[in-house]
């Protein structure tokens, strides 16, 4: 994934049946590198499994992120250690810091 990148999937499956829970009741949350936090709600959902659309907007930093799931109508938060990911620069940004 790179900075700005807009419309990747990212998803997360859980223990726990979001049949009935409402999109509004689930969140993404989001933790920048330099630890900025932000949260979305999912733009889909399946049985056991929540799906966010990226905005260009919203990955706009280089470097390792940490993500997790919270279901606020039952309270659960899922934030186990395997939901991280990187982020690195455009080929044109990387090119315009080397010159």
């Amino acid at each position: 994934m790179t900075v700005g990148d807009a419309g990747i999937q990212i998803s997360v499956t859980v223990d726990e049946d979001l049949t009935d829970i409402e999109l509004t009741s689930l969140e993404f949350v989001f933790v920048s590198p330099s630890g900025n936090t932000f949260t979305r709600n999912p733009a889909s959902k399946t049985t056991y499994t929540a799906t966010y659309l990226t905005f260009a907007s919203d990955i706009n930093e280089d470097g390792t992120w940490h993500m997790y799931f919270r279901n606020l109508a039952t309270g659960f938060e899922y934030n186990e250690g395997n939901n991280v990911f990187t982020v690195r620069k455009k080929a044109e940004d990387m090119a315009s810091d080397n010159g």
